[in-house]
């Protein structure tokens, strides 16, 4: 739809998650953060670690950073960019 619009050069995707599944069963489910310890509504990692993936059109290379971070890093940051 971004294409068919015109828009797909000078838009922005971000997609990340809320603040891990929730588990009755450790290991059991789709929703498994092994190995990870916890899940939502804790404070290790398994409750606070989401994906988030952002598309820049401006970028022509992907690339990977493992440094963590917080999404409400994410407007200041983007309106810098």
């Amino acid at each position: 739809q971004l294409e068919r619009s015109g828009v797909a050069d000078n838009t922005m995707i971000v997609f990340t998650s809320d603040n891990g599944p929730l588990l009755t069963v450790r290991g059991k489910g789709s929703t498994s953060v092994d190995p990870l310890r916890a899940q939502k509504g804790y404070l290790y990692e398994g409750g606070i670690r989401v994906p988030c993936l952002i598309h820049d059109p401006r970028r022509k290379q992907g690339a990977v950073n493992e440094a963590p971070a917080c999404s409400i890093d994410l407007l200041p940051t983007i309106l810098n960019w």
